[in-house]
């Protein structure tokens, strides 16, 4: 290269990095899958095998189930590949491509011009589990639910587990499914193992009283709209929809790890808004990394990534969702900034390397569940106090509104002791921001996440919340436990500066595995935790209605947190009394204690009696 042999330089570069792997072109599409001789996919393994010899303890915390799911499916997120003529001899390659994961092929990853939308093999669990909560949240539309798929990857892939859903007013019962299938681009193709799943799948679906439909050649989101207001559907999932768009960002890389997805996240002041990419490194794929940056023309410290078109379609998008009871968007790089008007989010999570987002038109449809949450918690439930705690609700966290729901239809849709817990949070979530107005309060209420940050014991558990503030030294993080007054786990006792009781030894728990992950270095285990925490904690800060200074003051924040460490990590007990009636009791200040493991304690008691004169909203854009 020194020598000015540029071209047979990266020809031999370009063949390095494409050893053990396969490039397809399907018409002008360029694909590639990396083989089982992949460096990757060996890392992976040995790196998989070394955690769980040295830190076996640490993941029997997290729970069997999760890390089956790592081990049965293990994330797609792999380094790029690079495609150009001296990779493949052919010169119809137009100059060097960058190829991302974007899906699998069989068990393999496989790779594609993010711009292109034809991905790989999708497997979707998250439909099913959005299904079951839409089902136990409307239970006749358990007598046959009606599901439109817009141009899905694979169709037996999104089909496989919701054709087994469980039936909630009856388990004897199955579930009959409607399935329409729209198509508005070219159907991807299939292996002949998909074709005979799809099949068995399809005879399942008619046996149980359902149908499939598919159109292969629909115009546009529109078109299909039309057709929905026609003839509605319960759930709407439209997968990679409009154009991705390639992006190169200037950041440092995270480590690289065999448990979860490894994030880079940017904050762009000029247009208020944060952009989420896959990315990672360690020592072994250093020298991939450069030589991919020869090929490709970069500097060491860029990185690329996809963004979702689904920002691009937002008013296709809107109409759509005014046409369903639920919408849900499966793509990569969806920008946490992304919204729907006229809509409320209700569940965010990760699904096969797909960001998949939920929205509702309908919020009748949650209202009389929080309606029922307030009648449960012994406050009044007029239509002010239902909107008002439903917008607070979803500024705090949507996902939070459908953990209400029982497992078990019964009298009620929702679980008694579930509603107490969630509205005694929002009550402790007022009075936290009330004196702390520029405080991040984030609720961890989705399954996987608060697993992997707090273990396994906290599946029990409800009303753990998270504040991150800042103090005269730094940031400062609080786990912030909240009881009711008759919750027996709620009884404290204080003496001479001490506090003892179950809540306090929960938020000791708390502390210990937050000193522990962030910033750790040598455990591979609290490094994913810690990619999973502040995964929430930046999404948190990019979908609130924050205003622009607000929203750059809270990056800040999040970076001074993980690049120096909190100044302090403390803990905060509210137990709440809810009495309709009685009089308010808010105090100024926290009562201030040491627990057993000698952390600082605060200590609120509060009377809620469900008549308020000023509503904090959480993200209220101040």
């Amino acid at each position: 290269h020194e020598q000015g042999s540029l071209e047979p330089s990266r020809r031999l570069i370009a063949r390095m990095l494409s050893l053990d792997v396969v490039f397809v072109c399907a018409g002008e599409e360029w694909f590639a899958v990396a083989a089982p001789t992949h460096p990757f996919h060996l890392w992976r393994v040995h790196a998989l095998e070394e955690v769980f010899r040295e830190h076996i303890d640490e993941l029997r915390g997290i729970g069997r189930d999760e890390l089956e799911e790592v081990i049965a499916d293990p994330h797609t997120a792999t380094p790029h590949v690079v495609l150009s003529r001296f990779a493949v001899d052919d010169v119809s390659v137009p100059g060097s491509l960058t190829l991302t994961a974007s899906g699998s092929y069989g068990a393999l990853p496989m790779f594609a011009d993010p711009r292109h939308r034809q991905g790989g093999k999708f497997r979707s669990k998250a439909l099913a589990k959005l299904a079951d909560r839409l089902m136990r949240l409307m239970p006749h539309a358990a007598i046959g639910l009606r599901v439109a798929l817009i141009d899905p990857p694979s169709v037996a892939g999104a089909l496989e587990r919701l054709q087994s859903l469980k039936n909630p007013l009856d388990d004897e019962l199955p579930v009959p499914l409607h399935v329409t299938i729209y198509r508005t681009r070219p159907n991807p193709e299939a292996t002949d193992e998909e074709d005979d799943k799809l099949n068995n799948i399809g005879r399942e679906i008619v046996d149980a009283g359902g149908g499939l439909q598919v159109y292969p050649s629909v115009a546009s989101l529109g078109e299909i709209t039309e057709r929905l207001e026609r003839r509605p559907v319960h759930m709407v999932a439209v997968f990679d929809p409009g154009e991705a768009e390639v992006i190169q960002l200037s950041a440092p890389r995270p480590r690289l790890s065999p448990l979860a997805l490894s994030r880079t996240y940017k904050y762009d002041a000029f247009d208020d808004d944060i952009d989420v990419t896959l990315s990672g490194d360690i020592p072994l794929f250093s020298c991939y990394h450069k030589l991919f940056c020869v090929s490709t023309d970069l500097r060491e410290t860029d990185i690329l990534g996809c963004r979702s078109g689904a920002s691009g379609m937002r008013f296709e998008l809107e109409r759509l969702a005014g046409a369903t009871v639920w919408a849900t968007v499966l793509d990569q790089g969806i920008e946490p900034t992304f919204h729907v008007r006229g809509a409320q989010r209700l569940d965010w999570r990760q699904d096969a390397g797909r960001d998949v987002v939920t929205v509702t038109t309908r919020q009748e449809s949650v209202e009389y569940l929080v309606r029922d949450a307030l009648r449960c918690a012994g406050l009044p439930a007029n239509e002010e106090s239902v909107k008002q705690t439903l917008a607070e609700l979803f500024d705090l966290s949507g996902e939070a509104i459908l953990g209400l729901l029982r497992a078990q239809i019964k009298v009620s849709v929702v679980e008694p002791r579930f509603a107490k817990g969630l509205i005694g949070s929002l009550i402790a979530a007022r009075w936290y921001l009330r004196s702390h107005t520029d405080a991040l309060l984030i609720s961890l209420d989705e399954p996987t996440s608060r697993r992997w940050i707090l273990g396994v014991a906290s599946d029990s558990r409800r009303g753990d919340l998270l504040g991150l503030r800042i103090g005269p030294k730094g940031p400062i993080l609080e786990a912030i436990e909240v009881k009711t007054h008759d919750d027996p786990e709620g009884a404290v006792k204080t003496s001479g500066g001490r506090i003892e009781g179950k809540a306090v030894i929960q938020v000791d728990q708390t502390i210990s595995i937050l000193e522990s992950i962030i910033g750790a270095e040598e455990s591979a285990v609290a490094r994913a935790r810690e990619s999973i925490l502040k995964d929430q904690l930046y999404r948190a800060v990019a979908a609130r209605p924050y205003s622009r200074d607000r929203r750059a003051r809270l990056v800040r924040m999040l970076e001074e947190l993980f690049e120096e460490g909190p100044a302090e990590v403390g803990g905060l007990i509210f137990v709440v009394k809810i009495a309709s009636g009685e009089m308010p009791v808010s105090p100024e200040a926290p009562v201030e204690y040491r627990s057993a493991a000698k952390n600082r304690v605060g200590l609120v008691q509060l009377t809620e009696s469900g008549v308020r004169e000023v509503s904090y909203a959480i993200g209220e854009s101040a």
